[in-house]
């Protein structure tokens, strides 16, 4: 059955491919572009540019459906453009692409990208109509650092922003206020043009001014003083250079006047996101006969902390499966309420549990497969020089912790039980895994051949453990898959 997962997984990737929610958000009818429910008339007077792993195939087919009326675009990938892209732009394409942002961070090409489309942007009239296509990693492609800021040097910031443990919002707000170009700054740059952003989210919640760093969200809410207050709590401040310093303690300059005209001139549209995706996997496990629950889009938090709200939820699933005594299951999953103040994600799938207790009780019935989806960004502490990902390190934990309920619990040998976590974008940290997939006996069967799993995780490893245990059998790999909307988990309970 751990087979059908990848499956799932590989099937349920359709759902969010970047090409296909263009085509099915927007449409063209004479000179009258629709996006979703909003219509905007067009004349010969349309630019683009884009950022982000999920823009190549965004950008193909918003050139197909413009037409004559796309002028100029610019746009900047991933540095692999070739391994990944299913479509190609037409030979005499307007459309220039940029490839950058090498193991997802800001690099010479990715500046170079930058300036470009800051010069298209810039001059951009109030005739003009600009659609920006915005995607997960925009923030590594989209790279300007404000002067005299050095590519360099917020580089390295950004690494030890990253490397301290920080949340992907609290990442973007030390980017926005450091960039030329985050923190609403493009769309201000192309005021007083018509600004419409088509955006894949890969950020829990959506928040649209996080999203690649919010190039076009205004007002920009994210303060020099917040990145400040981000940088004391990681106690980084010690390793800040003078330039950055300079900015991040100079006064800032709003124009509030061009902000509030831009009301009327920017628009920001959400064309898919992880929701989307789970969705999608749903039906695909439907599909091969396995009842299935939507636990949370939400998932956040450091790997050690999500893993034992998973077991938690394995424990109270696999009682009730076993026993069928839905009061102490009740009891058990209420029970992670109280985890709530430090958890925001766990009330939300307490809610989705209980709204479904129907499947789980045709599961006890019927004796028939359950699989829980679940989805978000959880976060790595980095105490280890090993190679991983979030992904391959949540598997490689579940399966640990999987393995010591199997030892303590004799009533769960009744049940197979498979955890699966993977990036949707294929690429898990510097690796070329998206992540990994793991069943209770993993361990059993790593500790006959010397596999110490708790030595690879202090190390931060796991890539290094899947690839040598089975020959990385257990590794999910697609390469890059020209989207990004976050990371899927997928647990299964399969009766034996």
């Amino acid at each position: 059955m751990k087979f059908d997962l990848r499956n799932i997984f590989l099937q349920s990737l359709k759902s969010v491919n970047s090409g296909l929610l263009i085509k099915s958000a927007v449409s063209l009818d004479c000179n009258k572009l629709k996006i979703n429910e909003k219509i905007f008339k067009i004349n010969n007077n349309c630019y683009l540019v884009g950022f982000g792993k999920a823009v190549y195939e965004m950008a193909v087919e918003m050139e197909n459906i413009l037409g004559k009326h796309l002028q100029k675009g610019i746009i900047t990938v991933p540095h692999d453009l070739k391994t990944y892209i299913r479509s190609s732009l037409k030979k005499d394409s307007v459309v220039t692409v940029f490839e950058g942002g090498k193991n997802n961070l800001p690099d010479e090409n990715s500046l170079k990208a930058s300036l470009e489309i800051k010069n298209l942007v810039i001059k951009c009239e109030k005739t003009d109509f600009l659609i920006v296509l915005i995607s997960g990693g925009g923030s590594a492609l989209l790279s300007y650092p404000i002067f005299p800021i050095t590519l360099a040097e917020k580089v390295e910031l950004i690494k030890n922003v990253t490397s301290a443990g920080a949340n992907i919002e609290e990442l973007n707000t030390v980017r926005k206020v450091l960039s030329e170009l985050k923190g609403g700054k493009l769309a201000a740059l192309a005021y007083p043009a018509t600004v419409v952003a088509l955006i894949l989210s890969d950020i829990v919640g959506d928040p649209l001014d996080f999203i690649a760093s919010g190039p076009t969200i205004l007002p920009n809410k994210s303060t020099k003083q917040d990145a400040l207050t981000i940088l004391k709590k990681y106690n980084l401040m010690k390793n800040v250079n003078e330039n950055i310093k300079q900015i991040l303690y100079s006064p800032s300059e709003v124009n509030q006047g061009t902000i509030n005209h831009l009301d009327n001139f920017l628009y920001n549209i959400i064309i898919g996101n992880n929701l989307t995706f789970m969705n999608a996997a749903k039906k695909e496990t439907e599909l091969l006969g396995c009842n299935s629950i939507i636990l949370s889009n939400q998932i956040t938090g450091f790997i050690d902390e999500v893993a034992k709200v998973y077991i938690h939820i394995i424990k109270s699933i696999c009682s009730y499966l076993n026993t069928g005594i839905k009061i102490t299951f009740l009891e058990q999953i209420n029970e992670l309420c109280k985890q709530c103040e430090t958890h925001s994600y766990i009330q939300n799938i307490v809610i989705n549990i209980n709204k479904n207790l129907h499947v789980i009780d045709t599961c006890y019935i019927r004796k028939s497969n359950l699989c829980l989806i679940a989805g978000g960004e959880p976060t790595v502490e980095l105490t280890g020089n090993g190679t991983g990902g979030r992904n391959q390190e949540l598997t490689l934990k579940m399966a640990l912790e999987l393995h010591k309920l199997k030892i303590s619990e004799e009533w769960i040998n009744k049940l197979n039980i498979f955890f699966m976590s993977a990036g949707t974008d294929g690429i898990d940290g510097p690796t070329d895994a998206a992540g990994a997939i793991t069943d209770i006996n993993l361990i059993e069967e790593a500790l006959i051949f010397n596999f110490n799993p708790e030595v690879y995780l202090e190390n931060n490893d796991s890539y290094t453990f899947f690839s040598l245990f089975k020959n990385g059998s257990q590794l999910i790999k697609t390469g890059h898959t020209g989207t990004n909307v976050m990371d899927v988990h997928f647990l299964l309970f399969n009766f034996i």
